[in-house]
This record gives structure tokens, sequence and C-alpha cells, in this order.
């Protein structure tokens, strides 16, 4: 006989007199027109089992396709195990989407044509909100280079939504959209401006700003304006006095 895995036939085992005087034969494998059968089980992890076995009602299998399997049944199992590790990250992959939406992560995973591989329900809400449209599941080639380029996208209903890239594989994208703080939100600011703001607030400077965010102080500058001109104010005190209202 072979290895513990097989493969095993019938006839190791019966004489087909044997097999026809039981009552499996006869109430099962007699009407299936089986009478030699051959079984083996692939290499798997307990306390699984996985076992193939092939049958037909003609004749035995011979020596010779007895080790055709005996070859073969190595990438039988190492084809199983790459299934079952293909489904379980299908699984991780499932529980990390639900995690991420959970905590409102507004992500958006593209591919390196713009095409969209994952995206969060905050993303797709912020996008819908801000008028950004995803054609035919991708994002617009100028709206993933002005992310890329300025950290920004600008919706089509004069929304602007602030956006972190961060490098994925094979030149893919991992864009996350910025929500600004639940405070400020309702006074049409970007995630950027209040951030600004709030940083401006603590009493740090332009320069200092500049350096905590990783941008120029040139930008840091333009936030202050934008948040300024959408509180309707002249500076950084008219600012903190209208969000405190």
């Amino acid at each position: 006989l072979e290895g513990e895995l097989g493969p095993y036939t019938l006839s190791d085992y019966l004489t087909l007199d044997e097999l026809y005087a039981l009552p499996l034969y006869q109430e099962l494998y007699a009407r299936l027109g089986v009478c030699f059968q051959m079984a083996f089980a692939l290499a798997t992890p307990h306390p699984h089992v996985v076992a193939i076995t092939l049958s037909r009602g003609d004749e035995d299998f011979t020596p010779a396709e007895r080790r055709r399997i005996r070859r073969v049944l190595p990438h039988l199992s190492l084809a199983y195990e790459e299934a079952r590790a293909s489904a379980g990250l299908l699984r991780e992959r499932g529980q990390l989407a639900a995690a991420v939406d959970a905590a409102g992560i507004a992500l958006l995973v593209l591919d390196d044509l713009g095409r969209v591989r994952e995206i969060s329900a905050p993303a797709r809400e912020l996008l819908a909100t801000a008028g950004v449209e995803v054609i035919l599941g991708r994002l617009a080639p100028a709206a993933l280079i002005a992310a890329r380029e300025t950290g920004t996208i600008d919706g089509g209903r004069g929304r602007r939504l602030d956006v972190r890239v961060a490098p994925g594989a094979d030149d893919a994208a991992v864009l996350v959209f910025e929500r600004p703080p639940p405070e400020l939100e309702g006074h049409g600011l970007t995630a950027r401006e209040a951030e600004v703001i709030l940083l401006a607030s603590d009493g740090l400077a332009p320069k200092a700003i500049a350096l905590s965010l990783g941008v120029s102080p040139r930008t840091v500058h333009k936030h202050l304006q934008n948040a300024y001109a959408k509180l309707g104010v002249a500076n950084l005190v008219g600012a903190l006095a209208r969000l405190r209202r």
C-alpha cells in the first residue's frame, strides 16, 4: 500500500465478490454503476480532511494510474493550501473594510490607471457630497494628478477635499480624505484649513505650522487666507471669535 495519503483502491481490501455482498454496494454502488474505486487524501492541517475519490465500473485502476496520482498529489495539496490562504485573505479583507467603515476613515485605493480597487463608505459619501465623480469605476486623471501634486481634489460644486496620498504597490495610490474636526465642520472649512486654524490658535507661527504639516509657509498662509474668507473675517482673532459662536 501507499503512504497514509494514498492512493488506495477498493481492490486493496475487497474482492469483487466481497464488494457485491456489501449492503453499500447493493443499495448505492450498484445503482451508480460503481465497481472500482480509488481514493486519496490531500496533505491538510489538522483537523481538516480533504479526500478525493475516483469511481468507475468497467475496470480496476492500474499501477500506472496510481503512479500518476502520486505524482500530482503534492501539487493538488499545494493548490488546496493556496485556495485556503486566498479565502482567508478575502475574509480578512472584508473584516478590514468593515473596520475602516466603522472608524469613519475615508479611504480610496486606486491602481496605476486610476481605477478604484477599494473605497470605504465614508470616502464614497465625501466624494458624492463634493461632486467628485468616479466614472465607470475610475477617478478622473486630473483629480488624481491634483491629489498627488497639491494634496487637494476640487469637486464640481465648489467643494474641495484635502487628501493625503500614500504610495501603494505597483504604482497604485492610497488616498485618505481628511475631514475637519466636528466643531469646525459646519463652517465650510476643509480639513487642512481647519487644522491650520487650530494650530495657529495654539500659538504656532506659520513657519512652525508649515514644519509640522510638511508644507511651505506660503501654503500655510494660503490656507489661512481661505479660512478667513470663508468665515468672513480678516484675521485669526476674528476667526476664533467666529468659531466660538
